[in-house]
């Protein structure tokens, strides 16, 4: 949710701004925005089943690439 607030099912509560929501399969959507409106990004893909690992910017598959990715980045291999 980029701004605002929104819910995708009747039964939800409102996902604020600021805040990731991960929904269930299907094969379509049904948004109510909150009062004062709602900007969000809506991004659908097939699950490859990884590992995720988080870190900044950087989204790898294990701890030790993430920080392989920063090193990567200070040291201009990026």
């Amino acid at each position: 949710m980029i701004e605002g607030e929104a819910k995708f099912r009747d039964d939800d509560a409102y996902i604020p701004a600021r805040t990731l929501g991960v929904l269930s399969d299907g094969d379509h959507i049904n948004v109510t925005a909150g009062d004062g409106g709602a900007r969000f990004l809506l991004i659908s893909a097939d699950s490859i089943n990884e590992p995720i690992a988080w870190g900044g910017p950087f989204v790898m598959n294990t701890e030790q690439e993430v920080r392989q990715a920063f090193d990567d980045y200070r040291n201009g291999r990026f």
